[in-house]
């Protein structure tokens, strides 16, 4: 689980993948990538806490890599992400990931930095944490993400750097060995736990078009040798991720073989605890809803899920509180599946969890994750006054507050107190640190408001306003999640609808942002500079039928 997952609809606040990720499988990630360091200064390394940081560029990094012979580890990340920084608090702290970093070059994009936006893109990379490892020719081995058990990227990364072949060729070559092709490379062992491992919610369709990639995770799962029963799972849940992606849903027989396998886990402990705390985001834990009808079947899918994250939480007590917090938040959606609402008792497991957590992690970056999850948790039970305390009281040592106060309109938005929720939003958003995270900020705001205040024509022609006062003063701003932001306040501008001229209420912004975007010297950035804020009357709603 992780905070880079979605967030409560209707909005992400937590990033994009939708996948709420295992706090502690991230650390250990981010470490063993021993992935962090300036984007800019000196092409020299300092020691912290005994890990070697690379100081300079990324071309800079890519040429030490190439020069010293030695893998290249990318981890992208942002200073006010939860399991970003509960990376500080735990994983730069051992000594054994320690001298795992040493066999790398290793290197930190802040979202934030000066030409971040422009990496995003050049790697395709949009949510936090993403982590990539490159041959010392840099040729991309591996995609990691955060849903990885430890043990198990640690193994996938060896094989990675030992076997110097890209995912890419493996998936080809897979791929033609399964359709048939003469002579096609047949995959090995250490091929399908790459393909296992790799971190497909974070591909932005550099492996597989977004739009064939529940068919091609299917097709993998469903040819996974049984000898490989680890990474056949993987891939399965893999596929239950992205099937909101296929129009139509899949296959039947594609269907009763997910729901088969996905039986399967849930009746064996082992199975259950490698993979089902790793993929427990919302798009996973709907698989029920998504692949049958009312009735009860669905439910009881639904109990035999929930039950079986109840057990592995019985049987592990020393899960860390984050991890803790986000399965109980699981139980929940799914005791909603099973029976209309969590029950009482599993309400009352969380406030406890959420107690004792705030009381025994004092560390302020750990408690930015412990607290992001604690926070979650409680929403979904309906325990909005005690989040709310637990996060206002957090906002005093957090250091990134303005992220606690996004959640605290998250809180505000779920317990139906809208003018609380567009208060915190519009402090947030005018309190963020970085420029690219201000502009993320103040777009989220804008879609807020425009969902949930249409009428107020004020607001939504102050919140296009702040909005084009974030926007960057350079071309390379105009890239990776800069874009996509700026793209999600263009649909909702494009459908509002205020029965006024939607020019009147925009002309504040529109007259802000003349300067700006005249300023740019590429046209693809001067034309995403201007059309986030659309011209004319609101789009007419699809006819009906």
């Amino acid at each position: 689980m992780s905070a880079i997952a979605r967030l409560p609809r209707p909005l992400p606040a937590h990033f994009p993948r939708a996948a709420r990720r295992l706090a502690c499988a991230l650390c250990f990630l981010a470490f063993a990538a021993g992935a962090s360091g300036a984007t800019a200064g000196p092409a020299t390394a300092h020691a912290q806490a005994g890990i070697e940081w690379f100081a300079g560029g990324v071309d800079e990094g890519f040429a030490q890599a190439r020069e010293r012979g030695r893998p290249l580890f990318l981890y992208w990340g942002a200073a006010w992400c939860p399991p970003c920084n509960e990376v500080k608090a735990t994983v730069f702290r051992r000594a054994d990931f320690i001298e795992r970093s040493r066999a790398f070059v290793a290197v930190e994009i802040d979202g934030d930095a000066p030409q971040a936006q422009a990496l995003a893109s050049r790697f395709h990379v949009a949510g936090y944490p993403t982590m990539i490892l490159f041959s010392p020719s840099g040729e991309e081995l591996l995609r990691l993400g955060a849903d990885t058990d430890p043990q198990v990227f640690l193994d996938a990364l060896a094989r990675g750097m030992e076997g110097g072949r890209s995912a890419r060729a493996v998936l080809a070559d897979t791929l033609a060995a399964l359709g048939g092709t003469a002579n096609a490379r047949a995959p090995s062992p250490a091929d399908w736990a790459l393909l296992a491992n790799y971190d497909w919610d974070e591909q932005e369709g550099r492996m597989v078009g977004d739009d064939e990639l529940p068919s091609v995770l299917l097709r993998l799962a469903r040819a996974c040798p049984e000898g490989d029963l680890a990474d056949g799972d993987r891939l399965a849940f893999a596929a239950l991720a992205a099937l909101p992606r296929l129009a139509g849903g899949p296959e039947p027989q594609a269907r009763d073989w997910l729901l088969a396998r996905l039986r399967a886990i849930l009746a064996d402990g082992t199975r259950t605890r490698r993979v089902l705390f790793d993929n427990d985001d919302d798009r996973v834990l709907e698989t029920p809803e998504r692949l049958l009808p009312p009735g009860i079947e669905r439910r009881e899918l639904a109990g035999a899920w929930e039950r079986a994250i109840a057990g592995v939480l019985a049987r592990e007590p020393a899960l860390f509180a984050s991890d803790r917090l986000y399965a109980l938040r699981a139980r929940a959606l799914l005791q909603r599946i099973e029976r209309g609402a969590p029950s009482a008792a599993l309400a009352g497991e969380i406030e406890a969890e959420a107690l004792r957590a705030d009381r025994d992690n004092r560390d302020r970056y750990a408690r930015a994750s412990v607290l992001s999850a604690a926070g979650d948790a409680l929403n979904e039970v309906g325990r909005f006054g005690l989040a709310r305390r637990l996060l206002e009281k957090e906002l005093a040592q957090s250091a990134s507050p303005y992220y606690v106060m996004m959640e605290l309109a998250q809180n505000a938005r779920r317990s139906g107190d809208l003018p609380a929720a567009f208060a915190w939003y519009d402090k947030a958003a005018k309190s963020a640190r970085g420029p690219a995270t201000r502009l993320q900020w103040a777009a989220r705001y804008l879609v807020f408001v425009v969902q949930y205040g249409p009428g107020d024509r004020a607001r939504v022609g102050d919140a296009a306003q702040l909005l084009a006062a974030e926007l960057p003063p350079g071309d390379a701003g105009y890239s990776g999640r800069n874009l996509s932001y700026l793209a999600r306040a263009r649909r909702a501008l494009a459908s509002w609808d205020t029965g006024a001229e939607r020019d009147e209420v925009l002309a504040g912004a529109r007259a802000r942002i003349a300067t700006t975007c005249g300023a740019l010297s590429k046209e693809d950035a001067a034309k995403a500079c201007r059309d986030w804020l659309p011209q004319g009357p609101a789009a007419p709603p699809p006819a009906a039928g």
